[in-house]
C-alpha cells in the first residue's frame, strides 16, 4: 500500500491535445498547406476558398480551426515526424481547452494570436497592441496557469468568439 506521495506536480499536456473533457469540438479535414513544414500540431489553419473540407497554413479562405488531436495523424512510419505530410487527413479543433506550444512567458487571460504566414501562436495582454503581422484567435485566452518561460501553455477559444484585439 502506497504511503507517501513523491511528486507533487501535475504533467504539462502534449500540444494539440485537449486539456479538459467538456466544450471541446473537432471536424476532420485534408491538410495541403503551400509551405509542408508549417503543417505542425498546435498551429492555426485556414479553409480553401470554394472548398471547406481542405486547410492549410496560411490558405485564402476563413479561419478553420487549430492542428489538434496527434495521436489520430496517419503516419508512414514509427520514425520521429516534426510536421503532417500534406494530402493527409487530420483533426481540427474549433472550439475548446487546448494545449499549446508558446514561444514566451504568457499570464492567465492574455489573449492568443496567430501568425497569417505561419500559424504559430502568440500571446500579448488585453490592454496592448496585437502584435504585427498576427491576426487574434478567435475567443482566444490563457487559461489554467501562468506561463514564466517558452514552452506548453493552456489556451481557450472558440470559433463563435471574438476577434478583437482589445480588451
Amino acid at each position: 500500500m502506497q504511503s507517501s506521495v513523491s511528486n507533487k506536480f501535475q504533467a504539462t499536456g502534449i500540444p494539440g491535445e485537449f486539456s479538459r473533457s467538456g466544450n471541446q469540438e473537432t471536424r476532420g479535414a485534408i491538410i495541403n498547406s503551400a509551405t509542408e513544414a508549417n503543417n505542425v500540431v498546435g498551429r492555426v489553419v485556414n479553409t480553401f476558398d470554394g472548398n471547406n473540407n481542405n486547410v492549410g497554413v496560411a490558405a485564402n479562405g476563413n479561419f478553420a480551426g487549430i492542428l489538434c488531436s496527434p495521436k489520430t495523424s496517419i503516419r508512414a512510419s514509427l520514425a520521429p515526424q516534426a510536421f503532417l505530410p500534406n494530402e493527409s487527413q487530420v483533426e481540427v479543433a474549433e472550439r475548446g481547452y487546448l494545449f499549446v506550444a508558446l514561444g514566451s512567458a504568457a499570464a492567465n487571460g492574455d489573449f492568443v494570436y496567430y501568425a497569417d504566414a505561419t500559424g504559430i501562436l502568440a500571446t500579448a495582454p488585453p490592454e496592448t497592441t496585437a502584435p504585427a503581422s498576427h491576426t487574434r484567435l478567435p475567443g482566444g485566452l490563457v487559461k489554467g496557469l501562468n506561463v514564466t518561460d517558452a514552452g506548453v501553455a493552456e489556451i481557450y477559444f472558440d470559433m463563435a468568439g471574438t476577434t478583437a484585439k482589445t480588451a
